[in-house]
């Protein structure tokens, strides 16, 4: 049987003489059953990878070869300092159990030697994979996704975080649904960045009346771990909400920005949206009272809108998209008609106010970020604000003007991936600008049928009774949000309830001429870009959309939206979509192994669309 190799090369006849001695098989026997004990199956050469045995291996070759070492430990007492040095350091692992003599620090080093090697060539592997990793034109494998969005949640290091390197970061077409799920595993186990978290109220004059207004702030407690951007900026997140909410409908994604990745993230409420009357800001009782009455805004502290100011009535000219509607029509000469008429401007300048104050130019760059309703107000700013410098669209309606005709583009009822169009006939709408829209739990349902037939398709209706449930379950959980909106006229460009609402604010001003005909323009003007000498062009847009969003179709996106901002507006802006294998309309909202649906996927991406460059123009 052939011998196994030693590492012993060298050894001399006489010392091989020596080791078959009867003397030492008592040392030898020792020796033997230490080795057993060591995993006699596999032997170690110095600085090379562990290597198996031939599998039949008896006691008395491993006897022979742990004989050896107790034969040089004794000749090593004899040799001279460097002889013994040598010979030790070509040991096995099985001849170190034998070598009494071996210093207890030279093992430990050699030990901590070996192990560090793997671990340095793992360290190796992952920076050069991380220099070579740019994002796809389809989706990403989960590893490549990890390394960038995990730098931000350290929380050690006092030091300023550095401008990140251009990675030529394009977005996917595409997360599958099992990347999402590994993307929000990975992330929400990461510890959070300890955040500060202020809320601002302020108020301002616009169009001759005074504006509270109220938002948000979330950010690192420690200034220098604010995240940087591609462009050498800090990165400032501003965030709206859609028709129903407030900041509060922005708060798990606002956290996932600050407390993740070190962002600074603002989210503002609508005007008259914030409920200052109770420190929790949630809004007491139901929409409609047992009474008759309705929630109505407040728009300035201390005052309110009361009954007598407002008819009510029942809407059943839109059955098909939402059953019976409640609106609270304003009485002309009153203030809450006023409002109405006003607000929209009073919007532009609150959100101005706060960018400025938040995000100083120079200091900040802005991404901006509107949930439905709220992603036409924020295009509207996007060119307004001098640092704003991108648009992080997730489920995110576009310029007015584009949202009317996606609106038209399904009959205003949405298409659902995977399923035809229920109609493609168009359906503008008129709203009239002094009609306040008063949600109820039928609104979760125009959303919620959609959303379940895109996730387990048409036999969901067989269980009409359960979802009903939910959909009333999840009314009774949201109703202390606002659940009112005023805003169709600009998200679908009312051009005629956009005149009409300027001609009232114009009158109770008292203006007339060129100064009445600059408010119609101003007004008329916020559903599209700006225009002009000297006017900032569109920054760049990076749309996201959910997997079973009504809205938000992929087809949409593809006949209408895209088009648009190639053929509409000029110069055309950089706009990319990613599409998200999960998820609905309300993005953070949780299902199965997603307990804050597609969000924490989605603030990954928008950081790496961030870091990597896509924002960057110059």
């Amino acid at each position: 049987m052939r011998k196994p190799k030693t590492s012993a090369k060298k050894t001399s006849a006489k010392t091989a003489a020596k080791n078959k001695k009867p003397v030492k098989k008592a040392a030898a026997s020792k020796s033997a059953k230490q080795s057993l004990k060591a995993k006699p199956g596999k032997t170690k050469r110095p600085g090379k990878k562990s290597v198996k045995a031939p599998a039949k291996k008896t006691v008395q070759r491993t006897a022979k070869a742990s004989a050896k070492p107790a034969n040089k430990a004794n000749k090593a007492k004899k040799a001279k300092k460097a002889s013994a040095k040598k010979t030790a350091a070509k040991k096995s692992p099985a001849k170190k159990i034998s070598a009494k003599k071996t210093p207890a620090k030279k093992i430990g080093a050699a030990r901590k030697a070996r192990a560090a090697r793997p671990a340095a060539r793992s360290t190796a592997r992952a920076r050069l994979e991380a220099r070579s990793r740019v994002a796809p034109a389809r989706v990403p494998a989960r590893p490549t996704l990890a390394p960038k969005a995990a730098k931000p949640a350290k929380t050690k290091s006092a030091a300023a975080p550095k401008k990140p390197a251009l990675t030529g970061w394009t977005p996917p077409v595409e997360y599958s649904r099992e990347e999402v799920i590994a993307i929000s595993d990975r992330l929400l186990a990461q510890p959070d960045i300890p955040l500060k978290q202020t809320e601002d109220i302020f108020r301002i004059h616009e169009v001759g009346l005074d504006w509270d207004m109220g938002c948000m702030v979330y950010e690192p407690k420690d200034p220098s771990q604010v995240a940087v951007g591609a462009d050498g900026k800090k990165i400032g997140i501003f965030l709206l909400h859609g028709g129903s909410g407030d900041y509060k409908s922005m708060e798990a994604i606002a956290k996932l920005y600050a407390g993740k990745f070190g962002h600074k993230a603002v989210a503002m409420t609508f005007p008259g949206r914030h409920y200052f009357d109770s420190p929790t800001r949630d809004w007491p009782g139901d929409t409609i009272n047992k009474d008759g009455t309705v929630r109505t805004p407040i728009w300035l502290r201390g005052e309110k809108i009361t009954p007598d100011m407002y008819e009510v009535v029942n809407d059943d000219t839109k059955r098909l998209r939402y059953g019976v509607r409640t609106v609270a029509r304003a009485k002309p000469g009153t203030i809450f008609y006023d409002r109405m008429a006003g607000w929209l401007p009073a919007f532009e300048t609150a959100m101005k106010d706060a960018m400025r104050r938040h995000f100083p130019e120079g200091e900040y760059s802005i991404y901006v970020t509107g949930h439905s309703t709220g992603g036409p107000h924020v295009f509207m700013m996007c060119q307004r604000v001098p640092n704003i410098a991108g648009v992080i669209a997730v489920e995110n309606s576009p310029f007015g003007f584009i949202q009317e005709e996606q609106h038209n583009w399904s009959g205003a009822l949405g298409k659902v991936a995977g399923f035809e169009r229920v109609s493609k006939k168009p359906a503008p709408r008129t709203d009239p600008f002094d009609e306040l829209y008063i949600r109820t739990w039928r609104d979760r349902a125009r959303y919620a049928g959609p959303e379940a037939l895109g996730q387990e398709g048409p036999a969901a209706l067989m269980r009409l009774p359960w979802l009903m449930e939910e959909i009333l379950d999840w009314w009774n959980k949201t109703k202390m949000r606002p659940q009112f909106k005023a805003e169709y006229i600009l998200t679908h460009n009312i051009k005629a309830s956009l005149r009409k609402a300027a001609e009232a604010t114009a009158k109770r001003l008292g203006l007339s001429g060129p100064e009445k005909e600059a408010l119609i323009k101003r007004y008329l003007s916020l559903p599209y870009p700006v225009t002009g000498p000297g006017a900032k062009p569109v920054p760049p847009v990076l749309f996201g959309i959910s997997k079973d969003s009504r809205d938000h179709s992929p087809e949409v996106y593809e006949e209408v939206v895209l088009p648009m901002f190639r053929d509409r507006i000029d110069p055309a802006p950089k706009v990319m979509v990613t599409r998200f294998g999960a998820g609905v309309h309300v993005y953070t909202k949780a299902e199965t192994d997603l307990p804050l649906g597609i969000g924490p996927a989605v603030a990954e991406f928008y950081h790496q669309a961030i870091t990597g460059g896509y924002f960057v123009t110059k």
